[in-house]
């Protein structure tokens, strides 16, 4: 990112992406669509899943990262286990009391989709809008209001995936109870 250049971003027009999500498919011809300077390029493939994301009530930020920590996790059977469940205290306090957990999808469309349908039902049951999502076989995703909200979930993500991986190693993770959970979540709104 620090070698950015402003002529290698692409603009788009993010209500006319959030139409996108519905297709079955996303062609160049499409997303030429929602360009808009069509002289600038192609965008990602992963357009329509930030633009979803960042249409998010509070969500100014989403970061896609792929630490190993992580991935070493997303790639085990123990992922569930590391989204539902919390360790540290810290962790709850900048990641949450729970993590969405999304299966693999194929990059682009696909995901956009199936992490519109896994949020969902998130959303419906925990009533607000997750600050750590992961991606199965493919990392993490973190939404944030600022990027020192987004920075702080993300390094307590990592650092809460490296104590996961070391009690494992160790015969396993002791989790904090859900009282545990509830009574440091509200330590936050103090």
């Amino acid at each position: 990112m620090a070698k950015l250049a402003e002529a290698e971003l692409v603009e788009l027009n993010a209500d006319r992406l959030l139409e996108f999500i519905s297709l079955d498919a996303v062609t160049e011809e499409v997303f030429a669509e929602a360009l808009v300077k069509p002289a600038q390029g192609q965008p990602s493939i992963d357009a329509i899943l930030y633009a979803f994301l960042l249409s998010l009530e509070g969500v100014n930020f989403a970061i896609h990262t792929q630490p190993v920590e992580i991935n070493q996790i997303t790639c085990s059977p123990r992922a569930r286990q590391f989204a539902d469940r919390r360790s540290l205290p810290d962790e709850i306090l900048a990641c949450g009391a729970a993590s969405v957990l999304v299966p693999y999808a194929d990059p682009g469309l696909n995901l956009a989709k199936e992490l519109k349908r896994k949020l969902q039902l998130w959303r419906d049951r925990f009533k607000i809008v997750p600050r750590l999502i992961l991606l199965q076989n493919h990392g993490m995703i973190v939404l944030g209001a600022t990027p020192d909200e987004v920075m702080r979930t993300t390094e307590m993500a990592i650092k809460s995936a490296q104590s996961f991986i070391g009690a494992a190693m160790m015969g396993g993770p002791i989790f904090l109870s859900p009282a545990n959970v509830t009574q440091i979540e509200t330590l936050k709104e103090l």
